[in-house]
């Protein structure tokens, strides 16, 4: 639900005085296994993004996940991409920008093939560790997609292309939050 409250300052705990529900997103999402699960896990990123109160950014990420928990209501994508597309950008606002047009390592202009969590993104050949992950170019082109939030550019990705891709923003995630999320594995599951 996205709700407006009026809350009284208490010395433990506020006191909601007033709410009132701007946009009810609860029934279009729990009515679909695949939305609910990714709104679970934008919900439990953005948690674990914001747990500090002088976190740079709240507003940002605030905006993003209405933007994204909409985007699901409304049925604008596939949920999958939605929320890879979602992690990807809360990750930035986070100051955790992956790079997937120049080397992350060296900044040699790409493309370039290898995906490294540890490292940012895709590194040249010279700069790859070895067990570095190889990606095709139109994985490559996806995950900027993903970042960019260009649409047309995602609606043609192959079965193979969104699994690499996603796999890849999970574990980029779960590296930089130093934790596995629960609602992100159940989503895996699906």
């Amino acid at each position: 639900m996205h709700t407006r409250m009026q809350l009284v300052p208490r010395r433990n705990m506020d006191i909601i005085v007033q709410t009132e529900t701007i946009h009810p997103y609860g029934m279009m999402l729990t009515n679909d296994y695949d939305s609910f699960g990714a709104a679970s896990a934008m919900v439990e990123t953005a948690e674990q993004l914001t747990r500090d109160e002088d976190v740079a950014g709240g507003t940002a990420h605030y905006q993003l996940l209405h933007g994204a928990i909409a985007a699901l209501a409304r049925r604008a994508a596939a949920p999958k991409m939605l929320l890879t597309s979602y992690l990807l950008r809360a990750l930035t606002i986070a100051g955790w920008a992956p790079t997937f047009d120049e080397c992350s390592k060296c900044g040699i202009e790409g493309p370039h093939n290898w995906l490294s969590v540890s490292l940012g993104g895709v590194v040249c050949d010279d700069c790859a560790p070895p067990q570095t992950t190889y990606a095709p170019d139109d994985v490559v082109a996806l995950l900027s997609a993903l970042l960019a939030g260009n649409w047309p550019a995602i609606e043609g990705a192959q079965n193979g292309e969104i699994r690499q891709a996603t796999s890849f923003v999970a574990q980029y995630l779960q590296y930089h939050l130093e934790k596995n999320l629960q609602s992100l594995s159940v989503m895996e599951q699906g």
